[in-house]
């Protein structure tokens, strides 16, 4: 068990996706069993270098907010779903967008769009509060899918 647990931290590390982030704030995300809503901004915020290394979740939360990356009404300590996730994976990486998902900004239409190209299991639920392992195997997924380089399109 930790010998996978490590094995996904480092692969998640030579993914490109903790350019800026500290293997330690990986393994405590990983370990996580609900990952919250600042986690997930930190690493959209880290993918997209929008933040120092070691900042908080507040702030990270804030540079997603500010950027557009999440929409305000969160806070950092809240528990995130796997609609949010992949609201945040969808404005991180240049993911196509379904028409639904372009007129209402919704994140249950990321959600179904990320579900469709394979992203998520077909049988996750949105509203579905998720672990800190299955948002990095989500993001991993992401970078694999879209590429390392961050930025929606």
């Amino acid at each position: 068990m930790k010998r996978s647990i490590f094995l996904l931290a480092f692969l998640v590390l030579a993914a490109g996706i903790a350019g800026a982030q500290s293997a330690s704030r990986v393994t405590e995300i990983l370990e996580e069993k609900q990952v919250t809503i600042g986690e997930l901004a930190y690493m959209a915020g880290s993918e997209l270098n929008l933040i120092k290394e070691g900042a908080s979740y507040d702030a990270s939360l804030q540079a997603a907010v500010d950027t557009g990356i999440l929409k305000a009404g969160h806070n950092a300590s809240d528990p995130a779903t796997y609609a949010e996730l992949a609201f945040i994976c969808s404005k991180t990486w240049k993911v196509e967008k379904s028409l639904f998902f372009k007129l209402t900004n919704s994140p249950r239409y990321a959600f179904k769009q990320l579900q469709s190209l394979g992203v998520i299991s077909s049988n996750a639920d949105p509203s579905q509060i998720i672990s800190g392992r299955t948002a990095l195997n989500v993001i991993s997924a992401c970078i694999e899918k879209f590429g390392a380089e961050g930025g929606e399109e």
